[in-house]
C-alpha cells in the first residue's frame, strides 16, 4: 500500500498533463476500504483535485522515477535535464538531440507493453486521442510527454509541433496494429469505444473501414 502525506509530490498516471501535484491534505477514508486515503492534491496545471488512493492512479516523484517507460527507468524530465547538461558540456552532440526526440515521440508503457493484455493496451492507446496538436491541446500533450510543468521553458513551439506530428504518426500506426490483433473481440472494442473520445472513435472507424 502506498502512503501519501502532506507535502508529497506526485503525478497522476493517467493525467500527466496535470503536471506535478502536491498533497495539501491527506486523511483516512474507511468507506473506500482498509488503508484507503482521501487526498486533496494541488496540480500545477489543473488546480485542486480530490481523489481516493489507492483507487486513483497516483505515484510519487522522488527523484528516481516517475513511470519512465520503455526508454529507461528514470522519468522523462530527469532524462531531458541530463541530456541538456551533456549538450552544454559538448558531449554527445547530435546523439543528445536524437535522444530528446526519442523521448518526446515515445508512446507510454501501458499502451505498448507486450506483456499486457491487448484490450488493456488498446484502452491506453485510445486514451491518447484526448490530445490535440494545437493551442492548449499541444501544451497539454507536451506536459504529459515531457513531465515538465511548463514545456515552453525547454522547447520552442515549432519543436513541439514537430514532435507532436511524429508522436501522432506513431500513435495512429500503433492503433492500427492493435486493431489487427485477433485477441481483441468485438465486444471488448465496443465497450472501450463507449468511453473513448470522438477523435479515437473516428480513427477506429477509419481503420476498420480499410481492413
Amino acid at each position: 500500500m502506498t502512503n501519501f502525506v502532506f507535502g508529497d509530490e506526485l503525478r497522476h498516471r493517467k493525467r500527466p498533463e496535470w503536471g506535478t501535484g502536491r498533497v495539501v491534505k491527506a486523511e483516512p477514508c474507511a468507506e473506500a476500504g482498509p488503508g484507503a486515503m482521501r487526498l486533496a492534491v494541488r496540480f500545477a496545471n489543473a488546480g485542486l483535485k480530490t481523489m481516493v488512493a489507492p483507487h486513483a492512479e497516483l505515484e510519487h516523484i522522488n527523484g528516481a522515477s516517475v513511470s519512465g517507460g520503455p526508454l529507461g527507468d528514470q522519468g522523462v524530465a530527469i532524462q531531458l535535464a541530463e541530456l541538456d547538461q551533456l549538450a552544454e558540456n559538448g558531449w554527445l552532440g547530435g546523439d543528445a538531440k536524437r535522444r530528446v526526440e526519442e523521448l518526446m515521440i515515445s508512446l507510454p508503457e501501458e499502451a505498448i507493453d507486450p506483456l499486457s493484455m491487448p484490450a488493456k493496451r488498446l484502452e491506453a492507446t485510445l486514451g491518447l486521442y484526448r490530445f490535440q496538436g494545437n493551442g492548449h491541446g499541444l501544451l497539454a500533450w507536451a506536459t504529459a510527454q515531457s513531465q515538465l510543468d511548463d514545456p515552453m521553458d525547454r522547447f520552442r513551439r515549432h519543436e513541439l509541433e514537430h514532435f507532436y506530428a511524429r508522436w501522432q504518426e506513431a500513435r495512429d500506426e500503433h492503433l492500427r496494429q492493435l486493431l489487427q490483433e485477433s485477441e481483441i473481440t468485438s465486444d471488448q472494442l465496443q465497450r472501450l469505444l463507449k468511453t473513448a473520445s470522438p477523435q479515437a472513435r473516428d480513427q477506429v472507424r477509419k481503420n476498420l473501414a480499410t481492413n
